[in-house]
């Protein structure tokens, strides 16, 4: 007996696996990079949002703005990562509010170890997914991104 399913169903079977999806893959990567003793996974997302900016400087504000992540929790990662010594924060002297962010030499090769492990770890759990296939279910997410990013 073949089951058909309305639009709704796909739409929260197909959210539910996005979301459990990311979930796990998030929860590996952290795994993998605590075993390392590396920086976490949301620290190494600070870092490619800060590589990503199109500012050489970028602000608080700008990198947040990027990875769709709330200030706030932009402000505890970042507190964190000064803290380690891997990002230097300064007040931007032209404008007092505006925070730039600098990798250190130490946050540069943390990124550099991290960088490597999430590679790795991302293509051990993608090598599922055929090759031909993957250039498909990238442009269909890009796709789905252009209607949610305004």
């Amino acid at each position: 007996m073949t089951h058909k399913h309305t639009t709704a169903d796909w739409s929260k079977s197909f959210m539910y696996g996005i979301h459990k999806t990311h979930f796990l893959i998030h929860k590996r990567l952290e795994q993998k990079l605590e075993k390392a003793k590396s920086i976490t996974f949301s620290q190494f997302i600070i870092f490619v949002g800060l590589n990503c900016a199109n500012s050489q400087t970028p602000s608080q504000v700008e990198i947040a703005e990027f990875l769709n992540m709330t200030e706030a929790t932009m402000s505890r990662h970042i507190a964190s990562l000064a803290r380690s010594g891997y990002l230097v924060r300064k007040i931007d002297p032209t404008n007092k509010r505006r925070h730039t962010l600098t990798a250190t030499i130490r946050g540069k090769k943390a990124f550099e170890k991290t960088q490597k492990i999430v590679e790795k770890e991302l293509d051990n759990i993608f090598a599922i997914i055929p090759q031909k296939d993957r250039s498909v279910v990238s442009h269909t997410f890009d796709k789905v991104l252009t209607q949610l990013i305004p």
